[in-house]
């Protein structure tokens, strides 16, 4: 039997479904599935989703409920969070891949894309808790001074309930990501979780390297 026949008897095969489901708790069997199939069915899907959830986000953070209503809200983060979304992901995965070089990582840009896409998939379920939230507090989850106390008991459970499950999903969509960045790299644990660290810390690195002049002459 030859070496490639080998690897592919030791690779589950999984359907479109079964990733969806399987990346919960077989989540390293799934990413070598996806990294040794190049299977990017999902992908196109899971970055608009990704995006989307990008762009309430920065809807939140933005306080774009003070001066928007919910309709406008949700149109902007759909057109423009599903369409653009995806480059920041893009741009990440690739600096993934470059980052991952220094540690002796061999994965591309587009298989790293890939792991990040589908590590994903906890955050996106967050955005049914979204709409749970949206329906409850309509464009008041988007402001600034938004107040639990303004609203019913049961409200303010469900709220915080949605809000302790949206912590939780974003912690394992961590997980996973890394999970997936050991796959591809055969990288350990703690060294995938640092080539996570390592785009942030660059990004951060020259921002500072850039702003740091300024603040001297400024002074």
């Amino acid at each position: 039997m030859h070496m490639e026949d080998k690897q592919a008897s030791r690779v589950q095969s999984f359907s479109n479904f079964e990733i969806l489901r399987e990346i919960w708790v077989l989540p390293r069997e799934v990413f070598k599935f996806l990294d040794y199939t190049n299977n990017d069915k999902l992908l196109n899907y899971l970055l608009f989703l990704a995006g989307v959830l990008g762009g309430f986000n920065r809807a939140s953070n933005n306080n774009l409920g003070d001066t928007q209503d919910l309709i406008y809200i949700i149109m902007i983060a759909v057109a423009f969070g599903g369409g653009l979304g995806w480059i920041s992901y893009y741009l990440y995965a690739a600096l993934l891949s470059w980052t991952g070089t220094w540690m002796g990582g061999k994965g591309k840009t587009k298989q790293l894309l890939r792991v990040v896409a589908h590590g994903m998939i906890p955050a996106i379920t967050t955005l049914f808790l979204l709409v749970i939230q949206m329906i409850l507090f309509e464009e008041d989850i988007f402001r600034s001074n938004f107040d639990t106390t303004d609203y019913s008991g049961l409200g303010r459970i469900i709220f915080w309930t949605t809000l302790i499950f949206q912590f939780l999903l974003g912690i394992y969509t961590i997980i996973l990501i890394v999970i997936g960045i050991s796959v591809v790299q055969n990288f350990s644990m703690l060294k995938a979780f640092l080539n996570t660290l390592l785009p942030a810390i660059l990004i951060i690195g020259i921002v500072l390297l850039i702003l740091l002049p300024f603040g001297i002459f400024g002074s």
